[in-house]
């Protein structure tokens, strides 16, 4: 019974041991943590006497370091009091900086009037003498504008002119274009054909002298930029059909990678390979089979619109 009595006043004893040793709050502490944590949020003082608020916070926290580590009773009263002046005095020395300020500004924003009160007569004065120059220009103006607008008469008419020179000239061009690529009318639009001079036999690469004759396509195509452009590889009927449609479509798309390089843009060109479909000769003659190895390109006459090719038998 001794025993189970001792364990329970034992740990009373030490509880109430422990809980002396926790100090009590002093009163002067917790007036100048208030005065303390006013300072704080009030915004004057944070702009206009930051050093204040500084020694004011300095003061209140030596003054709880202090009380937390059991110091002088004396000293914390002192330092807490120091830290509830220093509050003080960082309000009423942002309340007087706040006041000067505004003063400052009042004094800026007169002597910023009066500037411009003397800056809108001195203008007023330049715009007076401005509009008595502004209407004696007018009046010469008045004379020199019939002079002007016969000049700009006659400019118009001599534009005119240049500009029907300027497509006479161009369409002698085109149709000098037209003639040099033996370009022929048909119902899906203008055709120009590409002779199998044009490549090495049974390969798709150019002959350096089919060049030219591409260029002069190209030129005609940059002139015309609305038309769309069919380019289509041919052969004739000796050998495999497969063959014979990649070959004529390589061929197309060689011509095709030309006009590219010559500034052409892809975006209006489609390739197509026929193969010995659509002949333009008979196939049982030497000569025959050589017309029918070909590349025509078709420009549309329309913007952009090439209609389909019609079915058509062989020969």
């Amino acid at each position: 019974m001794n025993a189970r009595r001792i364990g329970p006043m034992l740990l009373a004893a030490l509880v109430a041991v422990g809980c002396s040793t926790v100090p009590q709050r002093d009163a002067a502490l917790e007036n100048a943590r208030v005065a303390v944590d006013g300072a704080r949020t009030e915004p004057l003082v944070t702009t206009f006497a930051p050093v204040e608020l500084r020694a004011a916070s300095d003061a209140f926290y030596q003054a709880e370091a202090t009380w937390r580590d059991l110091g002088d009773a004396d000293r914390i009263r002192h330092l807490a009091y120091l830290a509830q002046q220093r509050a003080e005095i960082a309000q009423q020395a942002a309340r007087m900086r706040a006041a000067e300020a505004a003063v400052a500004s009042a004094n800026l924003e007169r002597d910023r009037v009066r500037s411009e009160a003397r800056a809108f007569e001195a203008q007023q004065a330049q715009r007076e003498a401005t509009l008595a120059q502004m209407q004696a220009d007018a009046a010469r103006q008045s004379a020199q504008n019939a002079q002007t607008q016969a000049a700009i008469a006659e400019r118009r008419a001599d534009v005119s002119q240049q500009q029907a020179q300027d497509a006479e000239r161009r369409t002698r061009m085109l149709e000098q274009l037209l003639a040099e690529l033996n370009a022929q009318p048909t119902d899906r639009g203008l055709v120009v054909t590409l002779p199998d001079m044009l490549f090495d036999s049974g390969r798709a690469d150019l002959k350096p002298g089919a060049v030219r004759t591409i260029e002069r396509l190209a030129e005609y195509l940059q002139r015309n930029p609305s038309r769309g452009v069919a380019i289509e590889g041919f052969t004739d009927s000796v050998g495999n059909d497969a063959a014979n449609r990649e070959l004529s479509e390589r061929r197309a798309e060689a011509v095709r990678m030309v006009l590219i390089d010559l500034g052409v843009a892809p975006s209006r060109m489609v390739v197509r390979g026929y193969g010995k479909a659509y002949p333009v000769a008979s196939n049982d003659s030497p000569e025959g089979r050589q017309l029918n190895r070909r590349v025509e390109v078709v420009i549309s006459e329309d913007v952009g619109r090439l209609s389909a090719r019609s079915p058509r038998t062989e020969r």
